[in-house]
């Protein structure tokens, strides 16, 4: 997906340089976004909203094309549609818990003052700092050196297209590569690079055209590369809970900077022209200690929750259903009338009342004699054990815990190898 952007790049020096007016610039930039009009139909909606709204055949749709495109392997339909009643039985049940909450405690709900998630773990807490300060270096050195033209080069137009160019190896080589080597010690290396480039320019005589562009845009190969390994990353770090809002904040900190850029680009770079480069190279140092604390992704489930200290192994989930043996959770099969935790408690009856209900798949029953005191005859009472199934009639479905990881975690269903790529900015 960054390679449009890189695209588009190229084409906005192509277009300032044949179109000087900047009106008429402006103007041949802005209409091409009309095109987005007509694509957004063409984009699917959300699985998970269409699932939690009870359109579960347009969610089987979604999905399905989704793993076609991705040429993956689904479940079979019935699971989905087991795991997708899972998800909205649920979800129903958390909001009509947070309804009767409101209504119980009005005054509590409405003035209630609570930590932020974002804030609630030392862990998170790091996260958001470290992402933030990664995304405002990463948007400065970013923006800066797309903006340094002028300070760079002697031919802005130029200057912008192989800008653009150079972006290119940035996108395609950044996926292999960190789905073999992962993620955060690519990306130190990439800040590294862009580090010391970038400072190197401080010594190297502005009379050296070519050296000074040449040095100029390996320092924006080696940010662009980094900006797309930390897009990945972060969407892996923050926890499904708070992930929009963890990627709001470090959005905004990115846009902070970005609007800085240009500044220290266009006006100090004039004025000062050694000075744009030690801000950039030394911000790109900094971006390697704000990457040092941040723990590898490659191989870790997406953590759910802030309280999760870090994500596990890529394992698949397992889906008990109702013919599932009781030994498949990691529970030794019991043959006595002690409740399992989890699992209904025993019903001891009779064979006067006894009562019809759905037949349990595995039931242990006990038979004993005991002798009557009053009437000499011998009562036989039969102990009946029902494991798997709950009595009158209720339906035993799987724990939503169980079967939500499928849906929330694209490793569940997907070629784990796969690494959806982000755009660039």
């Amino acid at each position: 997906m960054g390679l449009p952007w890189a695209v588009g790049m190229m084409m906005t020096g192509a277009l300032g340089y044949l179109i000087r007016d900047w009106r008429n610039f402006q103007l041949a930039c802005s209409l091409p976004t009309l095109i987005i009009f007509p694509i957004l139909y063409l984009i699917n909606e959300s699985p998970r909203w269409l699932i939690v709204t009870g359109k579960h055949k347009e969610a089987l749709r979604v999905l399905r094309r989704a793993a076609r495109l991705n040429g993956v392997t689904l479940p079979p339909d019935h699971k989905l549609t087991t795991m997708m009643a899972d998800i909205q039985f649920a979800h129903n049940s958390k909001n009509e818990a947070q309804v009767a909450k409101a209504i119980s405690d009005p005054q509590q709900s409405r003035w209630s003052l609570s930590c932020p998630k974002l804030l609630k773990t030392a862990r998170i807490r790091l996260v958001t700092f470290c992402l933030s300060i990664n995304l405002f270096i990463l948007s400065l050195v970013y923006c800066g050196l797309s903006l340094g033209g002028s300070t760079y080069s002697n031919d802005p137009f130029l200057y912008v297209i192989i800008s653009g160019l150079m972006e290119v190896p940035g996108y395609t080589i950044v996926s292999p590569v960190i789905n073999r080597w992962g993620r955060k010690y690519p990306s130190l290396i990439c800040f590294v690079v862009c580090g010391v480039v970038i400072l190197s320019l401080t010594v190297i005589p502005s009379t050296i055209s070519w050296l000074v562009m040449t040095f100029a845009m390996i320092g924006k190969m080696g940010i662009t590369c980094a900006f797309m390994i930390v897009f990945v990353s972060q969407a892996e770090l923050f926890p499904t809970e708070v992930r929009i809002k963890g990627l709001a904040v470090t959005s905004i900190s990115g846009q902070i900077a970005g609007t800085i850029a240009p500044y220290i680009a266009e006006y100090l770079g004039p004025m000062v022209p050694w000075l744009p480069s030690v801000i950039f190279g030394v911000s790109s140092f900094v971006g390697v200690l704000a990457v040092i604390p941040l723990p590898e992704t490659l191989g870790k489930n997406l953590p759910d929750t802030t309280s999760h200290p870090e994500g596990s192994n890529h394992t698949t989930p397992h889906i008990r259903t109702p013919n599932t043996p009781h030994h498949t959770q990691g529970h030794p099969t019991q043959h006595h009338t002690t409740p399992t935790q989890g699992y209904p408690t025993p019903h001891h009856t009779t064979h006067k009342d006894t009562q019809h209900n759905t037949t349990p798949h595995y039931t242990h029953t006990e038979t004993t004699n005991q002798h009557n005191t009053h009437t000499g005859t011998p009562k036989t009472t039969t102990t009946t054990t029902h494991k798997d199934t709950q009595h009158h009639n209720h339906t035993t479905r799987p724990s939503p815990s169980t079967v939500q990881p499928l849906l929330t975690h694209p490793t569940s269903f997907t070629n784990p190898g796969r690494t959806s790529p982000r755009a660039g900015c």
